[in-house]
């Protein structure tokens, strides 16, 4: 199991480091386009456009793939906080105590 990539991250050390202990060798590195839509599908949920896809195929810097993971992580992370801001779930707390029951709404902030 000499042949795995250069890992560039701890989730590279973990997972070569799985593999080896496996004896499964590693699978090769996919095209540029397989690569967008797999990561696409697993960060969004959604195939890329046809205009990110040509703009990303056009682009010759080697970091590109880093820069997408980066991008869609941090606008999917936007998207949960505007999310949690319009979404309060108002729960019922009910409290006891030797003396009362009261419940109160309550609404998470």
């Amino acid at each position: 199991m000499d042949n795995l990539p250069k890992s560039v991250n701890f989730i590279d050390d973990s997972v070569f480091r799985k593999l080896k202990m496996l004896g499964i060798p590693p699978s090769k590195v996919c095209d540029d386009g397989t690569f967008l839509r797999r990561v696409y599908i697993d960060i969004t949920g959604t195939l890329p456009t046809e205009q990110v896809a040509a703009k990303f195929l056009a682009d010759s810097n080697p970091g590109k793939r880093n820069k997408v993971i980066d991008r869609l992580l941090d606008e999917e992370a936007a998207n949960l906080a505007e999310l949690e801001t319009f979404i309060k779930i108002p729960v019922k707390l009910q409290v006891e105590t030797h003396f009362s029951q009261e419940t109160y709404d309550v609404v998470p902030v």
